[in-house]
């Protein structure tokens, strides 16, 4: 996939430079330098080429970094602000001379730091996120940082060096040098993508790690973390058979039935993941809506009952009471009132959900009290 992506962005910018060589048919005492400049003058005014490299590019240095892949709907609002971008790119000739058949031309490009001009109002605006829609978040991200180019701030100026070849009909730059000098434009201009994502990816995280702790869907979780299904779906399987049971010793037949019951007990969760922010502490808030499942608790409640009042008068009548009971709720969910946690999750989220103080952990005992 990397491979065509390469292919595709040198394609197009291929075809600027050829188009810029025809376009210069019957011209052929232009400089080199004037030529040269004729062309990030274009770039500058605005040319498509050069930005869907740009962004292709850029996806391809951010696509591993998020489980939702960059949408195709949103590339065009992208180069549009790139190309807004590239219009405040500084650069000046230094000297053209000829080399072998052609010219050598030198000039120093002062690229513009997108995501220093960005990052204060992008920083407010993840904070205050108003929906988990990817595509519109960032295009309106997009329609603020465009106000801050005015004012862009430059990062440190590079030198960059052009083999140009003499045509008769102009002259052609070499195809991997005009890459280099366009990739000198800009840095940091995936940023506004990268504050957008990043949020909603912890909310989808938080929701794909739900999904398969308490339902067994594992397909996205397994893609976070970078697992296969088979590895989460058997820790989803070792969460129920390490249940401590105590003192009861379950028949294979039984054994089966207390999982089935468990899981479906889970199953029967319900929680909705609102839109998520940034925090104070640099992680992230995710808001939770949850019905609380009370199945868990009111089962070992009414089974204590029964145990109380006599109902069992042997071991076997034990399990069988308390297989029975699991089975009517898993059957008929008993639910709370509608609540709702905030959830802190910090960065590099991973390595806190085991931890038992952590939020996720209090959101499970919310989402499925085992007691009442």
């Amino acid at each position: 996939m990397k491979n065509s992506k390469t292919a595709i962005r040198r394609f197009l910018l291929v075809g600027f430079v050829c188009v810029a060589t025809i376009a210069l048919s019957g011209c052929t005492k232009q400089k080199a330098d004037d030529f040269v400049k004729e062309q990030l003058e274009k770039v500058q005014a605005g040319d498509d080429a050069t930005a869907e490299f740009l962004l292709e590019q850029g996806i391809e240095k951010v696509d591993g970094d998020y489980v939702t892949a960059f949408p195709e709907e949103l590339k065009e609002a992208y180069c549009t602000f790139i190309k807004e971008a590239c219009g405040k790119v500084q650069f000046h000739m230094i000297e053209a001379e000829k080399y072998n058949s052609g010219y050598k031309v030198r000039l120093e490009i002062t690229p513009v730091d997108v995501r220093e001009t960005v990052n204060t109002t992008d920083d407010a605006y993840v904070r205050e996120l108003q929906s988990a829609n990817l595509t519109n978040e960032v295009t309106a991200l997009l329609e603020k940082d465009a106000s801050l180019l005015e004012d862009a701030k430059m990062a440190d100026s590079e030198k960059v060096t052009l083999y140009l070849k003499k045509k008769d009909s102009g002259y052609q730059i070499e195809e991997s040098d005009w890459e280099n000098c366009m990739a000198s434009l800009l840095t940091g201009y995936m940023a506004p993508y990268q504050h957008v994502a990043e949020i909603l990816d912890a909310g989808d995280y938080l929701k794909a790690y739900l999904d398969a702790s308490c339902k067994g869907e594992v397909a996205q979780y397994a893609k976070h973390v970078g697992m296969t299904e088979e590895e989460v779906l058997q820790q989803y399987e070792e969460s129920f058979t390490d249940v401590n049971l105590g003192d009861m010793e379950f028949t294979p037949e039984q054994e089966t039935r207390f999982l089935n019951a468990m899981k479906q007990m889970f199953k029967n969760c319900q929680y909705e993941i609102g839109v998520p922010r940034k925090n104070e502490a640099d992680g992230y808030l995710i808001p939770v809506k949850t019905t609380p499942n009370l199945s868990l608790a009111q089962c070992g409640t009414a089974f204590q009952t029964a145990a109380t009042n006599g109902n069992y008068s042997t071991v076997e009548e034990v399990k069988e009471g308390y297989l029975s009971t699991m089975e009517e709720f898993a059957a008929s969910p008993v639910y709370g009132e509608e609540t709702s946690m905030d959830v802190n999750l910090p960065k590099g989220m991973m390595m806190f959900i085991g931890n038992s103080d952590s939020d996720v952990n209090k959101l499970l005992d919310l989402i499925m009290p085992s007691s009442e």
